[in-house]
């Protein structure tokens, strides 16, 4: 049963590896930030805390090794609290992300500015990220700027 634990263990350290390596490559994409929307985080919350909870019951009980069980705690709610929400959304002077996705302007296949929206393909996918009027201007000059030429035929 103890093999188990170090697996899960293991599992939760590899987790939280991918959700920072995700991160970190997501910020270089994006670059300095312009605008931002965080998703809505109570399900990872509700889930955290419902971990926790039944972690901390199996704790006490005392029929597994504190050791593995308090690992997996942390390093569970470590992974959970790196993870992207699918809602969220993110601008900057270099590229864009939404929800785990991560892209340079320059990768972009073609995008659009509409309403308070940049729509934006990539792998034949469209996708949105709200985008305040107040900063559309700047963000058409960089995106010209950068790709000028893949700027949707469907213009607003």
């Amino acid at each position: 049963m103890e093999w188990t634990l170090w697996w899960s263990v293991g599992y939760a350290v590899i987790s939280c590896l991918v959700h920072a390596l995700g991160r970190s490559r997501a910020k270089r994409c994006v670059g300095v930030e312009l605008c931002a929307a965080k998703g809505p985080m109570a399900w990872s919350l509700s889930y955290m805390l419902l971990g926790s909870a039944a972690l901390i019951w199996v704790l006490t009980l005392g029929a597994l090794p504190a050791l593995q069980v308090a690992l997996l705690l942390v390093l569970s709610s470590g992974a959970i609290a790196l993870s992207f929400s699918s809602a969220d959304q993110a601008c900057g002077l270099d590229g864009v992300r939404s929800g785990a996705w991560a892209f340079r302007y320059s990768d972009l296949e073609e995008w659009r500015l509409t309403g308070e929206h940049l729509r934006f393909r990539y792998g034949g996918v469209w996708r949105a990220v709200m985008v305040p009027v107040a900063l559309q201007g700047q963000l058409r000059a960089r995106l010209e700027e950068v790709s000028r030429d893949t700027e949707s035929r469907f213009k607003s």
